[in-house]
């Protein structure tokens, strides 16, 4: 219902293409948001000098903009990281990344202001409390409602990014190399009824429910996965049992996005042991897409020789088989199921 104008996917495919932009802009809004909170902070200061009377409702009032100030300080870097993150996704280059970074992290430094001056003055950030909220994030049990909850999530964002730009700086930037197919092991998998199931499109994956894969980087391919149940691994978690008589990485595919149904990925932020088997790092990013669910991002985990468990918290996760532990993976993203022109970007966040 707003006027004519371009959001910043549109923006940025144009920018690349050099088409002419119509209406409102990105780069427009930013900086009319920029100066109309300083022009609002510039305002109420001036102000003050005249209250003569209800002075912690004018207090309250004045910092009612300096938070507005800072709330539109944090969106206009967070856009100009975005506007960076986005040329890459057609020019390629790293250093479109690189680029963005330093928004990104002014971005969160004033997202950290924003905290300090909300901290002590409001009760929570938003009026709806409950799961059916995404934006900016899930409120399940009255959860991230409050600035300083949401802050964590923006520190996130960020040490991902950064750390996922500089394993481009170390891999030059190969996004678009072919890879290899990783070779399956011979593991006996203990256990009564264990069934497998091919890393191949049109694969049941799930022993209760119906999903299938849809598409597979190619790499993956010859590796058979370990077909469990969706209910149980969403209630009692997973955990599969095999004996390997060489070392080998157990290939492990995390699914994206923000369902309380999937297990998140292992994060060291948050989790001490969350790499005590070489696990924290996404090893192939939009690896598979299955029917019904979301992208796979790959991981894997090392064991020795003998009889080893893998035990993974509640949540929807997938056992994508076995392969040789002295076999290294080069970090990469297969872009399976990103649709679009131009390179995948999300998984730069992930």
């Amino acid at each position: 219902n707003g006027p004519e104008g371009e959001i910043l996917v549109d923006w940025a495919r144009k920018e690349w293409n050099g088409e002419p932009h119509v209406g409102e802009t990105p780069p427009q809004i930013i900086n009319e948001v920029l100066d109309h909170g300083e022009k609002a902070v510039e305002a109420i200061d001036k102000a003050e000098a005249y209250v003569s009377e209800n002075e912690k409702e004018f207090e309250r009032l004045q910092n009612d903009m300096y938070c507005y100030r800072e709330t539109a300080r944090f969106f206009a870097e967070k856009v100009k990281a975005a506007q960076l993150v986005l040329r890459y996704k057609y020019s390629g280059e790293v250093a479109d990344l690189e680029k963005a970074l330093p928004h990104l992290e002014k971005s969160v430094e004033h997202y950290g202001e924003l905290v300090k001056l909300t901290q002590g003055h409001y009760l929570y950030a938003n009026s709806m409390q409950t799961t059916q909220r995404r934006i900016p994030i899930f409120g399940t049990d009255a959860t991230n409602k409050t600035w300083a909850e949401l802050m964590v999530h923006y520190e996130d964002e960020l040490v991902k990014f950064r750390n996922n730009v500089e394993k481009l700086r170390e891999a030059d930037g190969e996004t678009a190399k072919k890879y290899g197919s990783y070779k399956p092991v011979n593991v006996k998998l203990l256990g009564d009824n264990v069934k497998r199931f091919s890393l191949i499109p049109g694969s049941k994956v799930n022993t209760d429910k119906n999903n299938t894969i849809v598409d597979v980087a190619p790499e993956l391919q010859q590796l058979e996965g370990v077909m469990l149940s969706d209910a149980d691994q969403q209630k009692n978690g997973t955990e599969i049992r095999f004996m390997n008589e060489k070392p080998v990485k157990v290939v492990v595919g995390y699914f994206t996005g923000h369902s309380f149904t999937i297990l998140p990925p292992p994060r060291l932020e948050t989790n001490a042991q969350a790499n005590n088997r070489g696990q924290a790092d996404i090893k192939i990013s939009n690896a598979l897409k299955v029917n019904g669910l979301y992208g796979v991002n790959v991981y894997t985990y090392d064991y020795e020789a003998g009889e080893n468990t893998l035990k993974l918290n509640p949540g929807r996760v997938m056992i994508l088989g076995f392969i040789d532990g002295n076999e290294e993976i080069e970090i990469h993203d297969a872009g399976i199921g990103v649709e679009g022109d131009g390179l995948p970007v999300d998984w730069l966040f992930n």
